[in-house]
């Protein structure tokens, strides 16, 4: 399986409906933003699950750094 960034292109916040149909799907959900989610999950999954939402694309996110909120400092902070 590997890492893909879904992206909502509408330039808005991605419709709820949708987020919970990407979560009820076979794609590991990793993280979510306003507007896109990074997932898990086999390529054909993803380019099925892409073509049945409306106004969503995808890239691969093997290179994608996500800022992580987890409350903690880090050293040298």
């Amino acid at each position: 399986m590997s890492h893909f960034v879904l992206y909502y292109k509408d330039g808005r916040d991605a419709p709820a409906i949708d987020l919970r149909r990407i979560k009820r799907s076979s794609a590991a959900v990793l993280a979510t933003a306003a507007d896109s989610v990074l997932v898990e999950a086999r390529k054909q999954d993803i380019e099925q699950l892409v073509a049945d939402l409306k106004g969503w694309a995808f890239t691969a996110g093997s290179a994608i750094e996500l800022p992580v909120a987890t409350g903690k400092t880090t050293a040298g902070q």
